[in-house]
């Protein structure tokens, strides 16, 4: 009946409603709210103009940006994956004070969540990059105790806490803008050690499904993932793979596999791209930060 009123009206489609108020006296309550819950219509132009303006974030390697299509953009989500030892919280370090540069130096001059599931985050080591950042860019001036409070540090000790944190800043991220940047490192290491099959499943996927949506609301959302065994269906091959699995795999817009060939040199993959092809690249850490290997 609802529908049949509004087409006699002149009122033919989606738009026709939610730019004529007078139009809702035909509908019930229930109705026009699912209506306007409706996701708009965009074009491919509209799209490409959006990610065009997205923030990103660069480290001082090039090759590193470079795989990853300029840089940590805004409103996506990352995985970093490796073994110990493979760079993934290096990177993480160096995205906190990144992040805090200023606008006019090409950065995001904001503020970053990190989420520190191994109980392993340095304040020494930060300290350690922001001044290797003075020394490889005399024009910057930061400020070392202003830039460690820009970084807010939460420490979950189960899979249930992580899900709690995730889903508090889900609600308080919307409401109180400047933060940039979100770390959850690790996000499976909690997960891995759960007992129940179903729980651990169950709180996976929806602390996922969360952390996408921080991403919606133009933020860079970094995770990192361990590896380990996969045996293919004969039983036969074993192989290394993101503990994080598919459905990790599913919900990231990129993804970087990460190892170490030796002390300072390493080489990340990309296993995941809207736009760049399954390549490596070769990155050294130093006690100055992440560079291009020389």
């Amino acid at each position: 009946m609802a529908m049949e009123n509004l087409r006699r009206n002149g009122y033919l489609y989606l738009e026709d409603i939610l730019d004529n108020p007078e139009s809702h006296k035909f509908l019930e309550a229930k109705e026009l709210d699912i209506i306007k819950h409706v996701p708009k219509t965009v074009t491919a132009l509209q799209r490409l103009q959006k990610e065009s303006q997205r923030d990103t974030i660069t480290t001082d390697s090039q090759c590193l940006n470079d795989i990853l299509d300029g840089g940590f953009h805004c409103g996506t989500m990352i995985e970093l994956c490796g073994v110990p030892g493979s760079g993934k919280t290096q990177i993480c370090f160096q995205l906190c004070i990144a992040a805090q540069l200023s606008k006019s130096y090409g950065h995001l001059n904001g503020k970053v969540i990190y989420i520190d599931t191994r109980n392993e985050f340095s304040p020494l080591r930060i300290r350690d990059l922001i001044r290797g950042y003075k020394k490889r860019h005399k024009n910057l001036k930061l400020d070392e105790k202003q830039m460690l409070d820009n970084i807010a540090v939460l420490t979950p000790s189960n899979s249930d806490e992580l899900f709690d944190i995730v889903v508090s800043l889900r609600k308080d991220l919307m409401n109180h803008p400047g933060v940039q940047v979100v770390i959850v490192d690790s996000l499976s290491l909690p997960i891995q050690y759960s007992s129940d099959s179903w729980h651990r499943t169950k709180c996976y996927f929806y602390t996922l499904k969360y952390l996408r949506e921080l991403s919606l609301i133009n933020i860079a959302v970094i995770v990192t993932t361990e590896m380990v065994n996969q045996v293919d269906n004969q039983g036969k091959d074993f192989c290394l793979s993101s503990a994080g699995g598919q459905i990790t795999a599913h919900r990231m817009h990129k993804r970087l596999m990460l190892a170490r060939i030796n002390d300072s040199k390493f080489v990340a993959r990309s296993l995941k791209s809207p736009l760049m092809p399954q390549v490596s690249i070769f990155f050294q850490i130093t006690t100055n930060g992440i560079r291009d290997c020389t």
